[in-house]
């Protein structure tokens, strides 16, 4: 199975019936060539989504996640490789582009091949997003986590997941890592925060957080999704002011932690239990003031050797079980779709 982010292709090997999970000990990261992300970023800043782009697109990412399936060595101990690809656009209940030729990975391996989860949920009214929490609900339950429980994900968007036995809620909560590296890759030679210290070493500009969060999308009902491109204007805004690094790190991070707090503040119940996962639980800033601010027990999924890494890929993995099974991965309360929804096209041989 495979996921990707903007930095390369996460591989992870499990067995499920698209309820249980049994995780196999094996994930696998290859980092995207160099070319491969310069053209990336060069097509989504400039949202250059024609014809001609989205195939070149399509080849190289595709070559890509070849190069990561024979690497892996895990083709022959599949059955069935999910395959999300890259996504470059997200349009709630519009569009969601994803590039990567299913068909061609289906050819070249001779598996089945599950992917386009968005399109079914979107076809029904739905957000298309988030994905994951019919498979973060399978974790929580896993753990035996007391409930009320949330799944908190911080990719380059935050998701999170609410689970209380009977209510199961999934939506985007803010922006994630996506504008913290955006600033850290201008500014340094590094492509992200690394363990958020240079947030821990700046100040907070609380007038530029409270800026953010009076944007609509903090006011609206869930269920309700994000494209990371969403708060880019926030982003210039934080970029052109007289903070300097650290300061516009940390006023980053700040915000990612507050959308959080003020999302699991409006759940019905009081939560009893959560787990962080994504590229935010590397950051310490993020971690530590989570863990300070949530009156609850904090579950770390490493310590139950499942590493926060590979979350997407084993999401992926595990809802191309449930496409197989004929079971719904998205409901009326994790995107908006009209009815519970099977997610996902097969492709074979």
């Amino acid at each position: 199975m495979s996921g990707t982010s903007m930095d390369g292709v996460d591989l992870s090997l499990i067995k499920t019936d698209g309820k249980k999970i049994q995780r196999c000990k094996k994930n696998f990261f290859l980092n995207y060539k160099r070319s491969t992300k310069d053209a990336l970023k060069r097509v989504t800043s400039e949202n250059n989504f024609n014809k001609t782009t989205l195939n070149y697109l399509d080849q190289i990412i595709t070559d890509e996640y070849i190069r990561a399936l024979e690497a892996s060595n895990f083709v022959n101990l599949c059955e069935v490789i999910g395959f999300h690809g890259q996504t470059l656009l997200h349009v709630p209940q519009e569009i969601s582009i994803q590039v990567g030729n299913p068909k061609t990975i289906a050819n070249k391996f001779r598996k089945k091949i599950i992917n386009n989860f968005r399109k079914n949920d979107i076809l029904n009214n739905g957000q298309g997003a988030p994905l994951s929490p019919i498979y973060h609900k399978s974790i929580i339950e896993d753990l035996l986590m007391p409930l009320p429980a949330c799944f908190i994900n911080i990719g380059g968007i935050s998701n999170l997941t609410y689970w209380d036995g009977i209510n199961l809620f999934g939506f985007d909560t803010g922006p994630g890592n996506c504008l913290l590296d955006e600033i850290v890759k201008k500014y340094t030679n590094e492509e992200f925060d690394n363990n958020g210290e240079l947030s821990l070493a700046g100040k907070v500009n609380y007038k530029e957080v409270k800026k953010f969060l009076e944007d609509n999308f903090f006011k609206s009902a869930i269920p309700k999704s994000l494209d990371k491109l969403y708060f880019k204007k926030y982003l210039l805004d934080i970029d052109t002011n007289i903070l300097d690094l650290n300061d516009k790190l940390a006023t980053l991070s700040e915000l990612t932690v507050i959308s959080i707090i003020n999302s699991i503040n409006s759940m019905p119940n009081k939560i009893k239990s959560f787990c962080i996962t994504g590229g935010g639980y590397k950051n310490k800033y993020i971690l530590n003031k989570l863990k300070n601010s949530i009156d609850a027990q904090f579950y770390d999924l490493n310590s139950y050797q499942i590493s926060s890494d590979y979350i997407e890929s084993e999401m992926i993995a595990y809802l191309s079980i449930r496409r197989l099974n004929q079971l719904p991965s998205t409901f009326p309360s994790t995107t908006g779709v009209f009815k519970p929804t099977i997610c996902g096209d097969i492709y074979t041989v």
